[in-house]
């Protein structure tokens, strides 16, 4: 792993912000690390970004989109709630399918594209099951925004349609009644990296503003959902997608919707679930319906309030979760074996085989990244095609690669981060030269290994329970908004430190600042392997988060070691 440093703002900012926030310079630090360096910007990131939600007519095409749902709703016009199948698209479907058959009794029909044999986005067995079903309305999630020719088939059938996704647009857009897209040109709505439901969820806010039906009672109860989502799907956790998360973690934790609840199982009623826990549980939970079956089981998990049926549908989707791991484990060990016989020269990992499970390519791209740590694309033959999921690592565009490949793609799109492609099988070569000399391109030395970002160095005796009480305040953690991470140095092993687990791949660690004698303990999970140099009584150097450990009513501090070091003085001097 690579260790740097955030870029430090100047002592004399620092001292600033702390003398006028009345806190330590180590918070300031912190603080200037995110860029908040005045008063007004910390009451923007400690108050009215929890709380602050923008005017959803702020968004282009708002008003369009708000009147025509609003005629269809009033004269109970038949709808169709359209999603992607990933977790944004199903709590987005979920969001409007409960909402609009609850406040106003539409006639809604949920509906998610088979991964399997429809792919992803708009398709034509979708708008021709509407067609079937006399809808004259499709309000599409997370999807959309490339669908021109789809758009175009379902106005021939006299099917609009309202398009809410956050993907990036092309030149050319659809031909729909209203598209809702903050990433669009002439979009000035504030918040750009709104997921596909909080986009949804924004339609919904603006119909209950024209409709003077109160948010407090009627909508607000929603955004357990629009969290799962936002979390789920990796957007910035910065304006408003902070307020949505901490507003909508907040109901998860407190009465979360029952289908929710299922899910999250019976847990310790202290216990807080976080953005990770929503990430690593939650997230490939709902993800496993779409991977493994079809997706409107999940919607329907998030809709009902039957407690029988949540159960029956818990179990089932129980079931998919058990065959996706399985399924995984099967596919990464192939995976892991072609990139062993990749050159070590390239810049990026393109693996295939034939027999892969599409549904599970996604997650297979975002291991094989962790571990070799290049710019990764899993393919697998459907129907005749060659078709894949890509995952990116920190600092490189993989869309923008995607593009200068165009021309041995049938079609992709995506984003920054991840994106989605299909290839005929005779190209399938010439693509992967194509996008290795792409990501090439992109790679600057360093780039190929895994970053730690650190905040700052810190001594033990600075760690307080005063001064871990504003770091959960700077919650919630994600992107763009990170968990402070801290190095210290010249540690010693006290004595208690020890490997711990089934297979003794961890460290439970009892350190001691040679410094300061302070003394502390902390967890290194995956970290089995420093065991030598903790052991040796040698000095050496933690990278961490720091942590509250409760346990059997008693409470302290704890280090979540991320990784470990052999001390080096010449480091420390760098540093300072």
């Amino acid at each position: 792993m690579k260790w740097t440093f955030r870029p430090a703002a100047e002592n004399s900012l620092v001292e600033s912000l702390a003398q006028s926030l009345g806190i330590r310079p180590l918070t300031a630090t912190l603080l200037t690390n995110r860029n908040i360096d005045s008063y007004e910007k910390a009451k923007a990131y400690f108050v009215d970004s929890k709380t602050t939600l923008h005017d959803p007519f702020l968004m282009k095409d708002m008003e369009k989109a708000v009147n025509q749902l609003e005629t269809a709703v009033t004269d109970h016009k038949p709808i169709m709630v359209y999603g992607d199948y990933d977790v944004d698209g199903v709590c987005s479907v979920a969001l409007l399918t409960d909402f609009l058959r609850q406040h106003f009794k539409s006639e809604i029909t949920p509906y998610i594209p088979n991964r399997h044999t429809e792919g992803y986005g708009i398709s034509k067995q979708g708008i021709d099951l509407a067609h079937k079903k006399g809808i004259g309305l499709i309000i599409a999630l997370d999807c959309g925004i490339t669908a021109t020719e789809q758009v175009e088939y379902a106005k021939s059938m006299g099917i609009d349609f309202i398009i809410c996704d956050h993907h990036l647009p092309k030149e050319q857009l659809p031909n729909a009644l209203a598209i809702l897209n903050p990433k669009k040109e002439d979009c000035h709505y504030p918040s750009k990296e709104l997921c596909g439901c909080a986009i949804g969820f924004k339609l919904l806010q603006g119909l209950c503003l024209k409709r003077q039906i109160n948010l407090e009672q009627h909508l607000l109860g929603y955004l357990d959902l629009v969290a799962v989502a936002t979390c789920s799907d990796i957007v910035p956790l910065t304006g408003e997608n902070r307020a949505l998360v901490n507003r909508g973690l907040n109901r998860l934790n407190t009465n979360p919707r029952l289908g929710l609840k299922t899910l999250m199982g019976s847990k310790d009623e202290t216990r807080i679930f976080h953005v990770d826990d929503v990430v690593f549980k939650l997230g490939p939970k709902i993800n496993s319906v779409g991977r493994m079956s079809n997706a409107l089981e999940a919607v329907e998990l998030l809709s009902t309030q039957d407690p029988k049926l949540s159960e029956r549908l818990y179990l089932k989707i129980r079931g998919y979760n058990q065959a996706r791991k399985d399924i995984l484990e099967e596919v990464m060990t192939e995976a892991k074996n072609q990139m062993s016989l990749q050159e070590a020269s390239n810049f990026s990992n393109v693996l295939f085989s034939p027999n892969w499970h599409k549904g599970v390519i996604g997650i297979v791209a975002a291991r094989c990244i962790e571990e070799s740590y290049k710019p990764t694309i899993i393919l697998t033959e459907s129907e005749g095609k060659v078709t894949g999921s890509a995952r990116s690592i920190e600092g490189v565009n993989i869309h923008q690669a995607l593009q200068e490949c165009a021309e041995h793609l049938e079609k992709f799109g995506g984003h920054k981060q991840a994106a989605g492609m299909t290839i005929e099988k005779g190209k399938l070569s010439a693509f992967q030269k194509a996008f290795d000399q792409a990501i090439g391109k992109q790679i600057n030395n360093g780039l190929l290994e895994l970053p730690i970002h650190i905040d700052c160095e810190v001594r033990l005796d600075q760690l307080t329970q005063s001064f871990l009480n504003i770091i959960e305040r700077m919650r919630p953690f994600g992107p763009w908004n990170p968990e402070p991470m801290f190095v210290c140095h010249n540690l010693v092993n006290h004595g208690a430190s020890r490997l711990v687990g089934k297979e003794k791949k961890h460290l439970k660690l009892n350190v001691r600042e040679l410094e300061t004698s302070t003394v502390m303990d902390g967890i290194g999970f995956g970290l089995g392997q420093h065991w030598e140099l903790i052991k040796s009584g040698k000095p050496f150097s933690l990278c961490f988060h720091l942590k509250r450990n409760s346990f059997r009513g008693h409470t302290a501090l704890e280090l979540e070691v991320k990784d470990i070091r052999p001390f080096s003085p010449k480091e420390k001097a760098l540093i300072l």
